[in-house]
């Protein structure tokens, strides 16, 4: 069995080489900014092809996460001035302390509702942390071995999904780059129900003349569990899998 590729690496590998000199700089926020916003709108793209629903729901309750506090606080800040104003006699009709009460308690419970339906979509939905990952090796003129990993957030010309039959998906990422090649991995993952199983499988094609594959990890599967135990699921050694 390969030696196992540091986990460092599979995150290390996008992160833009800071800038040595001020000239540099505009450089540099660009290339951060380029990245940051290809993968954002890759994510958005996967999700709306997965589940419209998930995204209507995802977008919605960003929105009002974004809104509710500021109505809460101009709701809490209404209701501490009429309390204040009661205390020194300057008020004596309650019913305004009375529906400010009922508007906070209205705001508590909605709150808790989208925190609630935002959790769970979510939970359900899974994250970016994993879905395969293919490890390379190559020699080095020193005797040593360099290594690399490409994933599924990885630097792609071109990712699209493609129906195979009616219980089947795959996953296109062509053109995956290494170092110092451009281009030249081509990885497809599919995704398919037979009776009451499902198989999985990732083919590589490999056109880089220095880099080798040495190890495949697929699927990775997040939120196989609860969040606060285990919740990761990775292949072993086409052995099963374990849960970490």
């Amino acid at each position: 069995m390969p030696p196992r590729m540091p986990m460092h690496l599979a995150t290390d590998q996008y992160r833009v080489p800071k800038p040595k000199s001020i000239k540099e700089v505009p450089s540099y926020i660009g290339k951060v900014l380029n990245g940051f916003f290809s993968r954002l709108f890759y994510i958005f793209k996967l999700v709306w092809e997965a589940s419209r629903g998930i995204m209507f729901i995802m977008t919605f309750s960003s929105i009002l996460t974004g809104v509710l506090p500021v109505v809460g606080a101009l709701i809490g800040k209404e209701l501490l001035n009429k309390l204040a104003l009661a205390y020194t006699g300057e008020i004596t009709d309650f019913a305004v302390i009375v529906t400010l009460l009922i508007f906070q308690f209205a705001y508590m419970f909605l709150t808790g509702i989208i925190n609630r339906v935002s959790a769970e979509t979510h939970y359900l939905n899974g994250n970016s942390d994993g879905f395969w990952k293919v490890f390379f090796s190559r020699p080095v003129a020193t005797g040593g071995v360099e290594r690399t990993v490409l994933d599924h957030r990885s630097v792609a010309a071109a990712r699209r999904i493609e129906r195979d039959g009616d219980k089947a998906a795959v996953f296109i990422w062509k053109g995956l780059n290494l170092p110092d090649e451009k281009g030249v991995v081509d990885v497809r993952a599919r995704v398919g129900l037979a009776g009451a199983s499902a198989e999985w499988t990732l083919s590589i094609e490999n056109r880089s003349a220095s880099w080798a594959p040495t190890q495949t990890w697929y699927p990775i599967l997040s939120k196989v569990l609860r969040p606060g135990v285990d919740d990761a699921l990775i292949p072993t050694m086409n052995l099963g899998a374990k849960i970490v």
